[in-house]
């Protein structure tokens, strides 16, 4: 353990240790000296070898590839799930949602024959067909896509007269709703509040996202106002359903609250 330069009997770990340390000291204190100094140059050389083997990729300049391991904070995994032990892919008795054909289709596009196209093998040509192509017929690919997205505008006008007698003016009532003269429709708010308040999208995001799906450039300050009336409505509309449960004989709930 000690180098055999230092003038030092051999010192016993433990109890013992301690007493020949305290003996030594008493009767060679050069001894402890040269004792301390080879114990702080191997600690020096120790701590020296210790950096050396926690340098990895996150601490210096070494590539990834180097990396064996060494850290002191090993990374964390990318993925905390479990093995299941199911298979992947979908489970047994598990419905699935595919798309499938459907008898009425919105539109129809017809891709015919040639004129100057023949059969491959005796170069006859074709008879021409007209009318609608029977399905029964044709080889037939249904693509299912969404239609495109653009605001409707409908102008509500109300007509105005004026007495030629009396000079009173008149004008028609607008429908329930049609309040100002340019609005968002009842649509739009819907939509406002199914991604807001339902997907929990942020506002910041809903007035990105409406301006690119939709054109409708809605501020974050209008978003903020459609979730605020939407929930007084709601509220308004749970009313009678909150009567009902109070007055309910057996309240259905997932929690027993003692109450009876």
């Amino acid at each position: 353990f000690f180098n055999p330069n230092v003038r030092t009997p051999r010192i016993v770990p433990g109890r013992r240790g301690c007493k020949q340390l305290i003996e030594l000291a008493k009767s060679d204190p050069e001894a402890i000296a040269d004792l301390v100094l080879m114990l702080w140059d191997r600690v020096e050389a120790l701590e020296a070898k210790v950096a050396q083997l926690e340098r990895n990729s996150r601490n210096s300049s070494k590539p990834p590839s180097s990396d064996a391991g060494n850290f002191t904070n090993p990374p964390r995994p990318k993925s905390l799930r479990r093995k299941s032990g199911r298979k992947p892919g979908g489970q047994k008795g598990r419905r699935g949602d595919t798309l499938e054909r459907v008898a009425d289709p919105d539109h129809v596009v017809e891709h015919r024959l040639g004129e100057k196209d023949h059969y491959p093998k005796c170069g006859a040509a074709f008879p021409e067909s007209t009318g609608e192509l029977p399905p029964e017929h044709c080889e037939c690919r249904q693509v299912f896509e969404l239609p495109a997205i653009r605001l409707e505008v409908t102008e509500h006008r109300a007509e105005k007269r004026r007495c030629a007698q009396c000079g009173t003016k008149v004008t028609a009532a607008f429908p329930e709703g049609v309040a100002a003269p340019v609005q968002y429709g009842p649509r739009v708010r819907v939509t406002a509040l199914y991604l807001g308040a339902y997907q929990l999208v942020p506002y910041d995001r809903l007035s990105e996202i409406f301006p690119d799906l939709f054109s409708a450039p809605l501020s974050v300050g209008t978003l903020a106002n459609i979730v605020k009336r939407g929930g007084v409505k709601a509220a308004e509309a749970m009313k009678p359903v909150r009567e009902a449960l109070v007055g309910a004989a057996v309240a259905h709930a997932d929690k027993w609250s003692g109450a009876t």
